[in-house]
């Protein structure tokens, strides 16, 4: 449970790191639009599909495991990019 709440706590904050590394200053504010946007989506989502897993089984094992999984499976997503080359740390003009 712990683990869970970490990982969607940090999401806000590894959204914005990737996207100025991956894409640059100059497309940061479309990228992160984007990113908000698609967490939000995300979310709303998840906490229906996770109300309906509640709803058809009762044990709540059985959900928190699915939830383990999407997890763990987002989580994998994040190193499959690899790292961002021909970027600079300097501020793009």
């Amino acid at each position: 449970m712990l683990m869970i709440g970490l990982s969607q706590g940090a999401e806000g904050d590894i959204a914005a790191y990737l996207a100025s590394r991956y894409f640059g200053y100059a497309n940061f504010s479309s990228v992160m639009g984007l990113a908000v946007a698609t967490l939000g989506i995300s979310s709303a989502a998840g906490s229906a599909i996770l109300a309906w897993i509640l709803f058809e089984t009762d044990p709540f094992r059985r959900a928190m495991i699915c939830s383990l999984v999407v997890v763990s499976v987002g989580a994998f997503v994040f190193l499959l990019p690899g790292t961002a080359t021909g970027r600079s740390r300097a501020i793009d003009p």
